[in-house]
C-alpha cells in the first residue's frame, strides 16, 4: 500500500495557474517522503501535459459555463469519487486548493499522530467569520471517503451572525468529534484573512486563481483595522518572489522545520 495520494483543484494550464501548480509541487516534494499526485481542471487545459508526474482528470462533461465556486465545487465531487475508488491503494489522502501546500518537513507523521480518533482533518477559518470545515486542505483516511461529499449548503450562523452557506464537508460538519481542525497559526500577519499558515503546517494564500478578492463579509468586518482592498496580488507577488523567506517570517514559529524549495 501507498502512503499518500494528493489531489489538486485548478481552474486550467494558463500561465497563473501553471506557476501555483509549480510552487505546490515543489513544497510538497520538500516535505513528503513519498505521494502521488492527481490533478483536476475544471476547464480546459490546452498546452499538452500540465505536470508531468502528476495525473491530469478531466471532467466527463466540460464545465466552463459553471463559474467559480460552481465549478470548485464540482472539481472537488470529481475528486472525492476518485479518491473513493483509490481507497485501498493509499494510507492517506489530501485535498488541496491551487494555492495550498504543506509547509513543514514531516508533516505527515506529525499530523496523523494527531489523529488518534478522527477520520479527518480540515481548516477551520474563524478569521474570516466561517464555521465550517474548509476544504483548501482537507485530510482524510482511508474510512473517511465513503462519507465525503461537497454540497452547498447552510452550515448554521457565522461569527458575525449571519447563515453560512457555502461549500462545505456536510457529513463532518455534523461530527465535529472526528475532525481535527487546523488553526491560523501564522507569527505575522500580512492580512487578517489572506496569506494563512494552518498548524504550522499548511499554507493558504485565498483567492490564488487570479480573481479578485471577494470575501465581501469579512471585509465589512475588517475594515475599521484594514483598509479593504480589491486583491491579493501584491502578496502572491512577494510569495513567488521569494517562497522560502515569505514562508519562513510568516509562519514563524518553528523556522528550521520549514522547507525549502
Amino acid at each position: 500500500m501507498k502512503e499518500l495520494l494528493i489531489g489538486s483543484c485548478f481552474l486550467d494550464d494558463s500561465p497563473l495557474q501553471r506557476e501555483w501548480l509549480d510552487l505546490q509541487l515543489r513544497f510538497i516534494r520538500a516535505t513528503t517522503k513519498e505521494f502521488d499526485h492527481v490533478i483536476v481542471a475544471s476547464h480546459e487545459v490546452t498546452g499538452g501535459a500540465f505536470a508531468d508526474d502528476s495525473l491530469v482528470i478531466h471532467p466527463l462533461e466540460k464545465f466552463t459555463d459553471l463559474g467559480g465556486s460552481r465549478a470548485h465545487q464540482q472539481s472537488l465531487n470529481i475528486l472525492a469519487d476518485f479518491f473513493e475508488r483509490k481507497k485501498e491503494e493509499y494510507k492517506y489522502f489530501l485535498f488541496l486548493d491551487c494555492d495550498a501546500f504543506p509547509i513543514r518537513k514531516n508533516w505527515l507523521s506529525i499530523l496523523t499522530g494527531k489523529m488518534p480518533h478522527h477520520e479527518v482533518a480540515a481548516i477551520v477559518r474563524p478569521e474570516n467569520l466561517e464555521q465550517r470545515l474548509h476544504a483548501s486542505v482537507l485530510f482524510a483516511k482511508p474510512e473517511a471517503l465513503k462519507n465525503i461529499q461537497f454540497p452547498a449548503t447552510e452550515i448554521g450562523y457565522n461569527f458575525a451572525g449571519e447563515m453560512e452557506k457555502d461549500i462545505n464537508v456536510s457529513y463532518y460538519q455534523a461530527r465535529r468529534n472526528l475532525v481535527l481542525s487546523l488553526l491560523r497559526s501564522n507569527k505575522l500577519e500580512y492580512h487578517p484573512v489572506g496569506c494563512g499558515v494552518y498548524f504550522d503546517m499548511f499554507y493558504h494564500h485565498s483567492n490564488g486563481s487570479g480573481c479578485k478578492y471577494n470575501e465581501e463579509l469579512s471585509q465589512k468586518y475588517w475594515d475599521h483595522a484594514v483598509e479593504p482592498i480589491e486583491d491579493l496580488h501584491n502578496f502572491r507577488e512577494m510569495l513567488m518572489d521569494d517562497p522560502n523567506m515569505f514562508v519562513k517570517k510568516l509562519a514563524g514559529w518553528s523556522p528550521e522545520e520549514y522547507a525549502i524549495v
